[in-house]
């Protein structure tokens, strides 16, 4: 059987190969082209604000209006609906958008103290093999310097998390990008912009803080931190429903506001005329965060549900046509991608994602998205089609969950007929088996540094 299909075998939990078929010479027949190849592509923009959850801005259909401005950028872009992130955590996660490579391939991990090996090949450093000047600005944690995901970048500007007032790390962090913009406007360039502002602790500024909540009594505090409230409150299951778990959520969706406020001032910049023109910009996030979905609330990197998996992920290039794409698609796929619309050839052995335009086109056939998280207590993995999910856990144990039916992913069909999955089962331990053989030389466990430690401590990672 072909890594990319499942047989009918699989009790129907699989999409028509007629139906791609149409779509592709639906594509042809139109002849419609999405972009023309632009003369400029010399400037490229790379923004990830971690842990933005995708149906938390309002473009996705989000009930609340939280994000007038990344809905104008929608609106620009190609919208990819069903994006997915290849690990709920931030180090991993952004290793694997970096080097297109996944996780236990490049091994970048937070539990194990494991930088990205300077063996990989990242993305900044194929631009700027190309003549691209690069530059990174970050918030620290797990993007300091110790984690190695500078490589490839002349400028890697690190912000140290701190998310107490009067401190605003977003704005010094778009304050810095935009100085180094514009010092370098007139020549070649990659700049890479990266926040926690909607990441624990919730603590988003007046008026953001009751933006969406304003008639909330009690008893939580207005300032949502990891280490008091949210691990009280998840001594017990919690659903989204319920009064406290809605607060919560809306001191989130505070922050998205607010975020958007200041990346959309930073877009408006960006939109200034001969910059705009030549400009390529990608706006994405490393993982989701769960809200009640399974039972915990401000959470992520503990399960591989789709509230953690599912990212934004909009890309906008000069003489490119805004286009919504409903094809399933993965955060493996941006290095090559960008490489591309760059005009550099990205058919790199190295990558394990894909040109998502080849062609000039979207993909017109869903991409499986494969995931994984390596815990202290276990190795998880899942593999998904928009039809349907397999999750590998410790102890060769499976959930299968039929997202047709079941889009929330509450009921697991396995224990009730495994026989009739053994075709997921086979199919997803080639991905895991697959990529453990993957020939490759991770970097040793480092020793975290005391103020990486803290930054830790204060993001949640570390006790």
């Amino acid at each position: 059987m072909a890594e990319n299909t499942i047989s009918g075998n699989a009790r129907g939990l699989w999409r028509p190969l007629g139906v791609a078929v149409a779509i592709v010479v639906g594509l042809i027949v139109a002849g419609h082209w999405l972009w023309s190849p632009p003369d400029a592509r010399n400037k490229i923009i790379l923004i990830s604000i971690d842990t933005l959850r995708a149906d938390h801005l309002s473009y996705m259909d989000y009930a609340r209006p939280t994000s007038p401005n990344i809905d104008r950028l929608a609106a620009e872009s190609l919208d990819f609906r069903q994006a997915f992130c290849q690990a709920p955590s931030t180090l991993p996660s952004h290793a694997s958008l970096f080097t297109s490579l996944y996780p236990s391939v490049h091994k970048a991990e937070i539990s194990t103290a494991r930088p990205l090996a300077d063996d990989f090949v990242t993305l900044a450093e194929v631009l700027r093999e190309n003549g691209f000047r690069t530059a990174a600005f970050v918030e620290g944690g797990q993007l300091e310097t110790v984690w190695n995901l500078d490589q490839g970048f002349e400028v890697y500007d690190v912000t140290p998390f701190d998310k107490t007032p009067p401190g605003d790390d977003l704005v010094g962090i778009l304050t810095k990008a935009r100085s180094w913009i514009a010092e370098h406007r007139d020549e070649r360039f990659f700049c890479f912009v990266h926040s926690y502002v909607v990441h624990t602790p919730y603590a988003p500024r007046s008026p953001y803080d009751r933006m969406f909540d304003e008639g909330y009594t009690g008893p939580l505090p207005w300032v949502i931190t990891e280490d008091d409230v949210l691990e009280k409150l998840n001594e017990q299951t919690r659903w989204a429903h319920e009064p406290d778990v809605r607060h919560v959520i809306s001191l989130y969706d505070g922050e998205v506001s607010y975020m958007d406020e200041h990346v959309g001032a930073f877009l408006d910049y960006l939109r200034a005329p001969g910059l705009w023109d030549e400009l390529i910009v990608v706006f994405t996030s490393d993982h989701g965060e769960e809200f009640g979905d399974h039972g915990w609330v401000g959470k992520h990197a503990h399960s591989l549900y789709d509230e953690l998996l599912r990212v934004p992920l909009l890309i906008r290039a000069p003489n490119m046509a805004s286009q919504r794409i409903d094809t399933q698609v993965r955060l493996v796929d941006v290095a090559p991608t960008v490489l591309g619309l760059a005009g550099i050839d990205a058919d790199d052995a190295r990558f394990q994602g894909r040109n998502l335009l080849t062609d000039g086109r979207p993909p017109a056939v869903d991409l499986p998205v494969y995931a994984e998280q390596d815990y202290e207590w276990g190795f998880w993995a899942a593999l998904r089609w928009p039809e349907a999910k397999i999750i590998a856990e410790p102890g060769e144990q499976y959930k299968l969950l039929d997202l047709r039916n079941d889009p929330g992913e509450m009921q697991d069909l396995y224990p009730t007929q495994p026989d009739a999955y053994a075709e997921w089962v086979q199919q997803i331990q080639r991905w895991i088996t697959r990529n453990r053989e993957h020939p490759t030389r991770p970097a040793a466990p480092i020793e975290l540094p005391p103020d990486v430690k803290e930054q830790l401590r204060a993001l949640g990672y570390l006790k």
